[in-house]
């Protein structure tokens, strides 16, 4: 809808922002911040001044030809407690519904505030022409902020709220942090290992229905695809409401707060531990089994641990260790077992000289070029010199082959 052009007055919208109290995080947004330092401002050269830090604030964000939509965004990934009730359906008392209407209706004031906006609203004089912001079309902000919160409702009731509401995949880094240019990769780009690779999607559908699934391990040879399953994964279930969380190996002591965050979120989550090996003595251990095999409510129903390794065991074990009398054989056995407390094993082995061609043939057939002898055999030579059959090797032939032909280059190398 058309933003409705309303008489803003200054006092009564410093007032309002003043209050904001529900959505307050959404102006650590470096526009709104800027924007409300604008309308806090008194005029004059310093006003100018700020102006410029918003006009660049809405370049940088590609808002200025619509920073009524860009505000909008913000306001539907907003995390707060009024969005998570509303994406949990639970319900919500009738003075936090009450504030969060009037917070809707100072930012429906704010998203109507263009370059001639603010000069009137803060009686701007400057001889020169301000570059020009613009507002745009509101889809949902409007002066009803019944209506307001009635799509607000049935937005985050689909597809939840926060930073998850528009990223597949994370990083954990003392806080959740989207990687802004994931792996592309889908399921459909990943040639053999389809036995495997329906094991993991099958038990990944369970947890995306409700279900309550085993952790899963995937072991085996290097760059036979195990990390890309996963990240394709990402990819594939976005829609479905599966969110990835990468979790680097040192920060697995934070696994048990990762999971109280996690729980009360309306989305399915595969904690994600790539590489994943122990020495003896390493810390990490307790914090993995934790999650793993302790009470229901420390690993919630909507988290699954990932973990891929190049180690069936998991452990490091070094000979000194099995001479130490002080090691005990008990505690020998719980690290060498450790690994059995994934409910679900599956093994990625390096592909016979069929199966890395039959791949090699399917990468090809993606992007159009057929295969033939001597594609073949070079393909096997591009093996031999990266250390052996491999899918990663496979797609690395392909890419370098498919700029060769593309260009007119020698096939040859």
């Amino acid at each position: 809808m058309a933003y409705m052009t309303k008489k803003v007055d200054l006092d009564t919208l410093r007032q309002r922002l003043l209050l904001v109290s529900v959505y307050r995080n959404v102006f650590n947004n470096p526009f709104l911040a800027a924007l409300k330092n604008l309308v806090f401002c008194d005029g004059g050269m310093a006003a100018l001044a700020v102006y410029s830090q918003l006009y660049a604030a809405a370049l940088k964000e590609g808002a200025v030809s619509g920073t009524a939509g860009y505000i909008e965004g913000l306001l539907l990934e907003d995390d707060n407690p009024f969005t998570r009730a509303l994406a949990l359906s639970k319900n919500i008392a009738q003075p936090v519904l009450d504030a969060a209407k009037d917070e809707l209706y100072t930012f429906f004031l704010l998203s109507g505030l263009d370059t001639d906006g603010l000069i009137d609203l803060l009686d701007i004089d400057c001889d020169v022409k301000l570059p020009e912001i613009r507002c745009g079309q509101c889809s949902f902000l409007c002066e009803d902020t019944d209506r307001v919160v009635e799509y607000s409702k049935n937005y985050h009731k689909a597809r939840g709220c926060g930073l998850f509401v528009n990223h597949a995949a994370f990083v954990w880094e003392e806080g959740f942090k989207p990687v802004l240019n994931p792996d592309p990769v889908t399921l459909n780009d990943l040639k053999g290992y389809e036995s495997q690779r329906k094991r993991v999607v099958e038990n990944t559908e369970s947890l995306l229905a409700g279900f309550r699934v085993p952790n899963m391990l995937l072991y085996g040879d290097r760059g036979t695809g195990k990390s890309a399953t996963i990240h394709a994964l990402a990819n594939e279930y976005f829609d479905k409401g599966l969110r990835v969380v990468e979790l680097p190996k040192e920060r697995l002591s934070d696994l048990p707060e990762i999971c109280r965050e996690l729980k009360e979120l309306p989305y399915k989550f595969i904690l994600f531990v790539d590489d994943l090996s122990f020495n003896n003595n390493d810390l990490n251990i307790g914090a993995l089994k934790t999650v793993m095999e302790g009470s229901f409510s420390v690993k919630p129903q909507n988290v699954a641990v990932y973990a891929t390794s190049n180690r069936r065991h998991l452990i490091s074990e070094k000979h000194s260790d099995r001479e130490d009398d002080v090691f005990s054989a008990d505690l020998q056995q719980e690290l060498l077992s450790f690994s059995d407390r994934f409910g679900i094993t599956v093994t990625f082995l390096s592909p016979s000289k069929e199966e890395y061609l039959q791949i090699v043939r399917g990468l090809f057939a993606d992007i159009g070029i057929s295969t033939d002898e001597k594609i073949l055999n070079l393909a096997e030579r591009w093996a031999l010199a990266a250390g052996g059959r491999s899918p990663r090797a496979a797609s690395q032939f392909a890419y370098f082959m498919h700029s060769r032909i593309e260009r007119g280059l020698p096939l040859d190398f």
